[in-house]
């Protein structure tokens, strides 16, 4: 099954835009890694300024080269990345948005428990009622 991340990428609008022209002037093989990379996208999502890729329950590898091409592309541009593993500890925030301070709020890591659904909600009034009366 592999070891699973969730993964946010945010860069300028015009920078998305070049995303594919960048990986093929690189060679098919290397546009073939984007356009797979895309493909794994949860969402891709636009605001006026930035587009924000997000990926969930997604393997992402360093060794992957959809994920080597990704990260070689952001490295020379405004961006923010968030990558949470399956561990609660394995969480990876790094940045360089430079003056491009709006990225870090379109993006966070937020903890949370999620209980099961499909458990009986219990009254604590009905509870106490036969212990306190």
């Amino acid at each position: 099954m592999g070891y699973r991340s969730d993964v946010s990428i945010i860069i300028r609008n015009e920078d998305f835009r070049g995303l594919l022209p960048t990986a093929k002037a690189q060679g098919e093989e290397v546009l073939r890694y984007a356009k797979t990379l895309l493909s794994w996208a949860h969402s891709i999502r636009q605001s006026e300024d930035y587009t924000t890729l997000y990926f969930e329950w997604v393997k992402w590898y360093d060794h992957y080269p959809e994920v080597q091409f990704i990260r070689d592309y952001i490295m020379d541009i405004p961006h923010s990345f968030i990558r949470i593993g399956e561990n609660n500890s394995d969480i990876e925030e790094w940045s360089d948005a430079g003056d491009h301070y709006e990225m870090h709020t379109r993006a966070e890591v937020v903890r949370m428990i999620q209980l099961c659904e499909t458990d009986k909600l219990l009254d604590l009034n009905e509870l106490l009622r036969g212990v306190l009366d």
